[in-house]
């Protein structure tokens, strides 16, 4: 399902270094609107309205976070493929399960990868939006109602 309306599945490769050894990982170019969404709300377990100590509802609401969900489901959404091997040179399965056994240092220089990756499609984005919007045209909408 590929048109311009939609995003094509292409994918950059980074090459990495850790320790001496050179590794890749392949990341989406860029994400769906589906995919965005599930990052952005995987960090979410709940929301709640607090009360005041009469038990009226403020105004404010209170967020239970789940940051290990929020960046696992962030690295994981990005990755599409590595070349990680085990000891016997079995490829690694690419799951959150693998990222949490990760060494934790290692797993920071996929997420600096991931994160830098992000930041420049997120850059681009927001210059193109910019020039959409100084250029006088602005989408088009119409009822068909």
């Amino acid at each position: 399902m590929t048109s311009h309306w939609t995003v094509e599945p292409d994918v950059v490769r980074k090459v990495l270094t850790w320790r001496g050894r050179e590794l890749w990982v392949d990341l989406k170019k860029q994400l769906t609107t589906g995919e965005q969404k599930r990052i952005d709300a995987s960090g979410i377990r709940s929301m709640t309205r607090r009360t005041d100590i009469t038990g009226r509802e403020d105004l404010d609401m209170e967020l239970n976070i789940d940051l290990d969900a929020a960046t696992f489901m962030k690295t994981k959404t990005w990755l599409v493929d590595w070349s990680l091997k085990d000891d016997q040179g079995t490829k690694l399965p690419l799951t959150i399960d693998t990222l949490r056994a990760l060494n934790p240092l290692f797993t920071k220089v996929i997420e600096i990868a991931v994160d830098e990756h992000a930041k420049s499609v997120s850059d681009m984005e927001r210059d193109l939006e910019k020039k959409v919007l100084t250029s006088g045209s602005s989408p088009a909408l119409t009822s068909v109602s």
